[in-house]
């Protein structure tokens, strides 16, 4: 697996169904047929094959097989498969929100999706807001810090190779593509 390959891989997870991510053509998949899919798709983006790559790399491949294990905790359940499609993917809803996998975790263990306890009470941070305190994930804020950082230091392409990344955790939003739009043309700048 070259790095291209998964770069490109993880540049178009944001635009693909739960299907189209673990390689399954069609909309309804038994469970051996999900099963036989995540384990092709393990065998080519699982994290621990980039292990002496570039952490970058190694991100990338994360993100990937994150989002493959969530496609088959979702596939490999007729029922949740069926609910999947016909609730979400008709409505062109690619991604579970995330209330519906701790619905689904509240479900498993015997309990009310109404029964889990709160979110805990987060502090707000006492330095001014950051553009990377504009992501919704903290994933997305740690991509994001590393992006600032990399900026700081004059790194541009480096910078805008993370914002692939940045782009497949968070998705498509103003305030990530204005910075990758800055760095485009920071790194045409400095080409020149």
């Amino acid at each position: 697996m070259s790095s291209d390959d998964l770069l490109t891989f993880l540049r178009r997870l944001p635009g693909m169904s739960y299907f189209q991510i673990l390689g399954l053509p069609h909309r309804y998949a038994s469970p051996a047929e999900v099963k036989q899919a995540f384990h092709a798709l393990a065998q080519r983006f699982h994290p621990d094959l980039f292990h002496e790559e570039e952490e970058f790399l190694q991100l990338a491949a994360k993100e990937i097989f994150k989002r493959a294990v969530e496609s088959y905790e979702v596939l490999r359940d007729v029922d949740s498969q069926r609910r999947y499609v016909e609730k979400f993917l008709k409505l062109g809803t690619l991604k579970l929100p995330p209330e519906e996998f701790s619905r689904r975790a509240a479900r498993a263990a015997g309990g009310r999706s109404d029964s889990l306890p709160p979110p805990a009470f987060k502090q707000e941070p006492l330095r001014p807001p950051t553009w990377a305190d504009e992501m919704k994930t903290e994933d997305g804020r740690e991509v994001a810090e590393r992006i600032e950082r990399m900026i700081s230091e004059g790194r541009y392409q480096a910078a805008l190779q993370q914002m692939a990344l940045l782009t497949s955790i968070e998705g498509p939003s103003a305030p990530v593509q204005a910075k990758e739009t800055y760095l485009r043309r920071m790194v045409e700048r400095t080409r020149r």
